[in-house]
């Protein structure tokens, strides 16, 4: 490489000191040249100028060189008769090549200086990736959340709560395995559809659904994916909640509220129904409609008979119940 690093007035010192040497090295050459011009000598200093300080340090040599050429090298005699002509367009020819070397060297200068930031830009770059990717990777690895990265429908990574979920000793055992063999039947069609979507650039809004694991369990989830690069292609990232307890605390809530919704009916069905039977009938009912039982029945123990008969029902099968009646056997 050259020495772009000197300073300018050590450029110049260096020019001059080579373009006097090959001056004194042409005056000491002048008795065996015979009258011979062979100015191309003073090329030798414009290329080593120009490669050392680029442009300027080229010129300089070049008008140096020509400076020299015209008031320091003896001249023929007859500067107009044929050695008097080559003469001057070994002149020519020299100021000509010097900027052609000034310029050529100018422009080979800039275009290593270019690649070098070019290298030096691309190592940056590589190296921002590779940290990007083992913080990606470092985050992934410890996210409580399960995240799957797949490309074109086959599993390459899963992280360690995804592994947990999905029921597997290790990663290895979902690795290359299709995500559709995941995915509940239920739900595959939609969700192959919105994983179309993710690879055209369409991220898809979580959405709930049911997964299976590896030994067939049914696992309600909720899960949106995006696109991505992994290991330098295009892929798919999608990212699992397992809500199976939320599922089970909504399912119970639920249950909750449709019994204190019959327990409001049944209190006001005490205050409203004039009749036992008629009140024994509407119970049972708001047990159905509100409480979210299939069937319900009220019996009255028949002491005399030991016989627990049926006086109201309401239901799919309450009319199983009409006449009939059960032993009761007591303890």
């Amino acid at each position: 490489m050259p020495p772009r690093s000197l300073p300018p007035w050590q450029v110049i010192l260096f020019t001059v000191a080579v373009t006097a040497g090959t001056l004194g090295v042409r005056l000491a050459l002048e008795p065996r040249l015979d009258g011979q011009g062979a100015l191309i000598v003073f090329t030798v200093p414009m290329v080593i100028s120009a490669y050392v300080g680029g442009l300027w340090a080229g010129l300089l040599s070049t008008f140096l060189s020509c400076l020299a050429t015209a008031y320091l090298l003896p001249m023929p005699d007859q500067i107009f008769d044929a050695s008097g002509r080559i003469w001057r367009w070994q002149m020519i020819a020299v100021a000509a090549s010097g900027v052609l070397i000034s310029v050529t060297y100018e422009a080979l200068r800039r275009a290593r200086r270019d690649a070098s930031n070019a290298h030096r830009e691309q190592q940056v770059t590589e190296q921002a990736l590779r940290e990007s990717r083992s913080s990606y990777r470092a985050l992934a690895e410890w996210s409580p959340e399960p995240i799957i990265v797949h490309r074109a429908g086959s599993v390459v990574f899963v992280n360690p709560a995804g592994v947990l979920l999905m029921g597997a000793r290790s990663a290895d055992e979902l690795i290359g395995k299709p995500i559709a063999t995941f995915m509940h039947p239920e739900f595959r069609d939609a969700m192959l559809d919105r994983l179309r979507g993710a690879e055209r650039g369409h991220p898809s809004a979580r959405v709930e659904m049911k997964m299976l694991t590896l030994d067939g369990r049914s696992v309600d989830i909720e899960a949106e994916s995006t696109a991505l690069i992994y290991d330098g292609e295009p892929a798919l990232l999608s990212s699992v909640h397992d809500v199976s307890e939320r599922k089970k605390h909504e399912v119970e809530i639920e249950r909750l509220n449709r019994l204190y919704a019959a327990l409001s009916h049944v209190n006001q069905a005490i205050v409203r129904r004039p009749t036992r039977e008629a009140l024994f009938v509407e119970v049972c009912r708001v047990l159905v409609e509100y409480g979210g039982v299939r069937l319900a029945w009220i019996g009255i123990y028949d002491e005399a008979q030991q016989m627990l008969i049926p006086v109201a029902s309401w239901g799919d099968e309450h009319r199983v119940l009409r006449g009939g009646s059960w032993a009761v056997h007591p303890m």
